[in-house]
């Protein structure tokens, strides 16, 4: 067995990695070490430092180090052991790793105290549990890694943390203890510990849930939450080559927990990149196609842009577009040092008749700037709750604290409440969400870091397919202007970007427009306007 566990962990550190990234690092200085033993008669295992880290982890500290799957950690022994005890010293001693199940508190002097009762109870398999050094009796160097066999010796393929001390030994080369008293000792001041994680996997991947091509759907497991069931995965969706576009996350970031099913949405169709991090920086990414996306059916929620002076209250109206579901839950989030909430108001008609806030209103984290809805007549059961296109789902109404510095976004997420919409036949259905804002109401766009969006002008509105669109009122002193064009459902039906801007005006050519209600979205460098409206007549 102790042999075993020696080619274990000192095998070529030549490997594979599979790692979203990797780094090498040298952490810096010792452990909590002790000084040599220079009293007593018995030995002393001597020291040891972090020499190089090759890997993902974030988390290599003095005492304690998180391996991803495949990382690996340089354990320099300091050559400052003293092995002048040895009981046969035509067998040389020298110096090994003892493995423990928790901190160990026996330091020795013989290996009777050591692994015997009443012995240290956290020690590992016995005193034949030894991890050797490189090749210097009195301590070489040891290259620790994962490659997943610990967990799977010791806890079932599952993750676990081992502690690990330097011991002496009798016999170095066979490493092994000779007989009669002996002294054996381990310095249980130069202890750490290591925590081997698993990978992070993505399971039952699906790029169409229920039959809707704008749902996409995984199972998650593994990494850092695999070990504590309290750590959560961090997941962002992009669309490839616009990183910007997003896949909206339905469940809030509090409940993407290990072996949880992570459902999202998108409305460009395309390719998007799905990077899944653990929070000690192990990390899994994968692509999923979504280009036969049609965001036609998505629910679509755009809060109004609105201004207010400081001290004003405001009401922001959220409104919703392919709003014909049977149950909902959503949050809405705003910024809460900038905005105090004061209540909901202007109910549709819709919901007003069964909407009870005790029932439907989660309001456990207004003071984080988040609310959460949920929505589901229970007097009537299956009843399609069926709002208009753009009308007011309700309205978030606001004190402004203060004078604000740019447009604060009211935007529709996940947390508290889970994003979750069901059809007349139970099945899920997409989201596309638009943020709205409250924007100051006596500054120019030119001095604000949003634009207002009331202060754009399109000329004409209505137009006539094939004609020019006049757009001005943007902000000088950008000469290009990106421009994204979304029909009623919020889908991206057309794009263009470096439009170059003359005098604060931008012209666009409509031939490739058909009839319909669009929705024009712009972006000036760091600027970022709302939805403007615009009627397309054939």
């Amino acid at each position: 067995m102790q042999h075993f566990f020696t080619l274990l962990l000192l095998c070529s550190t030549f490997f594979s990695l599979s790692a979203q990234h990797v780094t090498t690092t040298k952490p810096p200085g010792k452990l909590s070490h002790s000084p040599q033993n220079t009293e007593s008669t018995c030995n002393f295992a001597g020291t040891v430092s972090f020499g190089q880290f090759i890997g993902q982890s974030n988390h290599v500290e003095p005492n304690q180090v998180f391996f991803c799957l495949g990382d690996s950690l340089l354990i320099e022994h300091n050559g400052d052991a003293d092995l002048s005890s040895d009981p046969v010293p035509g067998t040389p001693a020298g110096v090994a790793m003892s493995f423990y199940l928790c901190p160990p508190t026996i330091s020795g002097d013989d290996l009777v105290s050591i692994t015997l009762t009443p012995g240290d109870p956290c020690l590992l398999g016995g005193a034949g549990t030894l991890l050797t050094t490189e090749g210097f009796p009195n301590g070489g160097d040891n290259w620790f890694f994962n490659n997943g066999l610990l967990q799977a010796e010791y806890n079932s393929g599952q993750p676990l943390e081992l502690f690990f001390a330097p011991i002496t030994v009798d016999d170095w080369v066979e490493t092994t203890y000779e007989a009669g008293p002996g002294c054996v000792t381990v310095n249980v001041d130069d202890a750490f510990s290591v925590v081997y994680l698993n990978a992070i996997r993505a399971t039952q991947v699906e790029n169409m849930v229920a039959g809707n091509r704008c749902i996409g759907k995984f199972a998650v497991s593994g990494g850092y939450p695999q070990y504590n069931d309290t750590a959560t995965f961090s997941i962002d969706v992009s669309l490839d080559g616009q990183p910007q576009e997003k896949g909206i996350l339905h469940l809030p970031p509090a409940q993407q927990l290990h072996q949880t099913f992570i459902l999202f949405s998108v409305t460009t169709p395309g390719l998007y990149h799905v990077s899944i991090e653990d929070g000690k920086s192990c990390g899994l990414q994968l692509d999923m196609d979504m280009s036969g996306c049609d965001a036609s059916t998505n629910v679509v929620f755009e809060p109004d842009s609105v201004s207010a002076l400081p001290g004003d209250t405001v009401c922001v109206p959220i409104r919703v577009r392919g709003f014909e579901v049977v149950s909902a839950a959503f949050s809405i989030h705003w910024d809460a040092t900038e905005l105090q909430y004061l209540n909901y108001d202007d109910l549709h008609p819709a919901i007003a008749s069964f909407f009870d806030p005790a029932v439907f209103l989660n309001p456990s984290q207004i003071f984080n700037g988040k609310l959460g809805f949920s929505l589901f007549d229970l007097s009537w059961p299956g009843t399609l709750i069926d709002v208009p296109a753009d009308e007011s789902l309700l309205s978030l109404c606001f004190q402004v604290i203060d004078t604000l510095d740019g447009c604060i976004p009211v935007q529709v997420m996940s947390a508290p409440s889970i994003l979750a919409f069901e059809n007349e036949q139970g099945l899920p259905l997409a989201i596309t969400t638009i943020p709205g804002s409250i924007c100051p109401g006596d500054v120019q766009v030119s001095s604000v870091k949003t634009p207002n969006i009331h202060q754009l002008q399109m000329q004409p509105n209505p137009i006539r397919s094939g004609e020019t669109l006049r757009i001005s009122g943007l902000t000088t002193g950008y000469p290009t202007v990106d421009l994204a064009l979304r029909d009623a459902q919020g889908k991206v039906v057309y794009r263009q970007q470096q439009i170059e801007v003359f005098d604060g005006i931008i012209e666009l050519n409509t031939t490739h427009l058909p009839g319909g209600v669009y929705f024009l979205e712009l972006r000036q460098e760091t600027l970022f306007s709302s939805m403007v409206k615009l009627v397309v007549l054939d």
